[in-house]
């Protein structure tokens, strides 16, 4: 009697478990799935990444004219631009091949170049994200030309830098957050904490972006660079679609919570007075810079609000009927028709 009890007890309780699971995995199936999330199965693409730092410092330097020619003559469009405003190399084109022995001989630099080499033996902790964002890309914009991929150290001065054809990651600015030369060099928490490869992709592909879709031309309106920045990171929920808003707009768990919870309150500050519609510098400055917080708010509050209040606003632009494909969303400069339409109201 006691065994057939446990056992019938035993067989509810599996019974129940089963159930458990089905509803489980029914709740996770049944989640719509965002509209965002496109099949890029069939898009193949692998990029080739240069490692231009590790290049530069093998150069033989007993033949310095006739090796770096041959490093021009190999990145015609980024080498100009590396000696005359990445590193601090003066004299290019003219007289600066001596300024430029001297800094692949400072001591500063090789220690930066061989820290560089041991985080980044490769690149594998990067280079699936940022391969999965431009197979994305290359979704919404076939026939786009993708840009030459590469690397290089600069003496912490530069993370991604963008040509017409090259797309260039910093990597001394992506050491990880103890690197212990940050706090030497005085950079603030709020920065070290991205500093990381696992912020590269983002940051990649909205130096990518910014590139390609360039800001309207003028002094722009607290609403323009809204929407500009807000089209800016929905390019990037396109792109990233897995990837969590945090790491998109670099803020911490808290600060997005606070984000959300002060969000009304955020968006009728902007509108008294017509604020968003004027372009107050100091506004601008508030709204925009990077910062541990926004100036004039309490320091529980996430800087770059202006950011995250015109990613609301196209979100809800882009759910709407009517809304645009992501390619004619990016071509559209005209705020006040986004904004309008989108039926905005938090």
């Amino acid at each position: 009697m006691f065994l057939k009890k446990n056992t019938s007890s035993l067989v509810l309780s599996l019974i129940s478990l089963t159930i458990s699971l089905i509803l489980i995995i029914q709740f996770f199936a049944c989640k719509p799935k965002s509209h965002l999330e496109v099949d890029i199965s069939g898009i193949h693409f692998s990029p080739k990444i240069d490692r231009f730092e590790k290049a530069l410092f093998a150069l033989d330097s007993s033949f310095p004219h006739q090796e770096y020619k041959k490093l021009e003559a190999q990145y015609p469009d980024f080498y100009p631009l590396f000696m005359s405003h990445l590193a601090p190399i003066e004299g290019y084109p003219d007289h600066y091949l001596g300024n430029l022995t001297h800094f692949l001989h400072n001591g500063d630099f090789r220690k930066l170049a061989h820290d560089c080499d041991s985080i980044y033996p490769n690149l594998d902790s990067f280079m699936p994200g940022l391969t999965d964002a431009f197979r994305h890309f290359l979704y919404y914009y076939p026939n786009h030309r993708t840009p030459h991929f590469l690397t290089f150290i600069s003496g912490f001065n530069s993370a991604i830098v963008n040509t017409d054809s090259t797309l260039g990651i910093g990597l001394d600015m992506f050491m990880g957050e103890n690197y212990p030369v940050y706090p030497y060099l005085q950079f603030p928490r709020y920065l070290t904490r991205t500093l990381n490869s696992q912020y590269i992709p983002v940051n990649a592909m909205k130096g990518y972006a910014k590139q390609v879709f360039l800001e309207k031309n003028g002094s722009p309106r607290l609403l323009d660079e809204m929407i500009y920045e807000g089209k800016i990171l929905y390019f990037l929920d396109a792109m990233f679609p897995k990837t969590s808003d945090s790491i998109k707009i670099a803020y911490t768990g808290k600060q997005l919570e606070w984000c959300k919870s002060h969000e009304q309150e955020i968006w009728s500050t902007l509108l008294e007075n017509d604020r968003i519609f004027k372009g107050d510098k100091m506004d601008l400055d508030n709204y925009f810079s990077e910062g541990p917080f926004t100036t004039g708010l309490s320091q529980e509050s996430a800087p770059r609000l202006g950011m995250y209040m015109g990613w609301q606003i196209i979100r809800k632009y882009m759910v709407s009927d009517n809304h645009p494909s992501l390619q004619d969303l990016m071509k559209d400069q005209d705020s006040e028709k986004i904004l309008r339409l989108s039926q905005y109201r938090p």
